[in-house]
C-alpha cells in the first residue's frame, strides 16, 4: 500500500487541535497510545502512558483491529484509576474506533501528524523500553498476561531524571495523595 492510498479515518481530528496544556506536561491525564508489533504480525501490545507522569500500560492483543483496540483499552479503564484528558494516537487504521475511546473516557482523541513519530515521542521511547525486555522477532501469545504485568511494573517503578529521580508510580501515588 502506498501513502497516498493509505485509510482515512473518520472524524480525525488533528494534534494541532490538542490543547496546549497537554505539551506542558504537567496535568495528568494527556495519554499517548500506540501498538507493538509482535513477530509476523500474529500479536501486539496496546501502550498507553501518561506525559507527566510517565506511568504506562501494557495489555496484549491477538491482533490489532479498531474492535480489538477498543475492547482492550476497555480493560485498561476497568483496572486504573487514571482521568484521561486527552489521547494522542499515530494515524494507524486500529485507531479507527477513537470515537468509541473518546466515549469510554470522556477524553478528546487527537492524531499526530502523518510520519511524525516526535509528535508522540514518550509514547515511542516507552514502546523502545518495552523492547529491552521484549526484542523485535518475540512472539507476544508466548509471553504470559504475568510477564507483561512484571515489565508494566518494572517500568512504572523505575526511576526516571525527568520526574526528579521519582517513579512514575511515586508521582501518582502523590498525586492521589493530594486529590
Amino acid at each position: 500500500m502506498n501513502r497516498g492510498d493509505q485509510i482515512k479515518i473518520p472524524n480525525r481530528v488533528g494534534i494541532e487541535h490538542r490543547p496546549a496544556i497537554a505539551d506542558k506536561k504537567t496535568e495528568f491525564g494527556h495519554f499517548e497510545i500506540d501498538t507493538v508489533v509482535g513477530r509476523d504480525h500474529q500479536s501486539y501490545l496496546l501502550t498507553l502512558v501518561d506525559k507527566a507522569n510517565k506511568m504506562c500500560c501494557i495489555r496484549k492483543m491477538p491482533n490489532k483491529q479498531a474492535k480489538t483496540v477498543i475492547n482492550t483499552f476497555m480493560n485498561v479503564v476497568g483496572s486504573t484509576f487514571f482521568d484521561f484528558k486527552t489521547i494522542t494516537s499515530d494515524n494507524g487504521t486500529e485507531f479507527a474506533g477513537h470515537e468509541a475511546i473518546s466515549k469510554i473516557t470522556e477524553a478528546d482523541f487527537y492524531f499526530a501528524r502523518p510520519y511524525r513519530s516526535c509528535d508522540r515521542g514518550l509514547n515511542e521511547h516507552t514502546n523502545g523500553l518495552i523492547r529491552r525486555f521484549l526484542p523485535k522477532g518475540t512472539d507476544f501469545n508466548e509471553i504470559s498476561d504475568k510477564e507483561i504485568a512484571k515489565i508494566e511494573h518494572t517500568l512504572n517503578t523505575r526511576r526516571r531524571a525527568s520526574l526528579n529521580y521519582c517513579s512514575p508510580n511515586h508521582v501518582f501515588l502523590e498525586y492521589l495523595m493530594a486529590a
